[in-house]
């Protein structure tokens, strides 16, 4: 049913995108800053399937989308995009860890 597994894609449930569409958060009025996912043993980047996956012009703000680095033992890099516009696309944003 699903080409990718858990190591190579994301999924959200249908009660997740349910609550994302029609904005039924606990508590009522909250908003959805961003996203996370990991990229096992390979780079924290934005790829070209995040991009398409990507959730962009219907949400205001429009979120941020965090991507890990991870190996077995530690999260190695950690980087932050978000949408601009169609002209600009996804830009990297700062990350600062406290």
């Amino acid at each position: 049913e699903h080409p990718r597994d858990a190591r190579t894609a994301y999924a959200f449930s249908r009660a997740d995108m349910e609550r994302l569409f029609f904005g039924k958060f606990d508590p009522p009025g909250a908003r959805v800053q961003g996203f996370y996912h990991s990229h096992p043993d390979a780079p924290a980047y934005f790829s070209e399937k995040d991009r398409m996956d990507a959730l962009t012009g219907w949400l205001d703000p429009e979120p941020g989308y965090l991507v890990l680095s991870v190996t077995r033992d530690a999260v190695s890099d950690i980087k932050m995009f978000r949408w601009v516009d169609d002209e600009t696309g996804f830009e990297e944003l700062p990350v600062e860890l406290v």
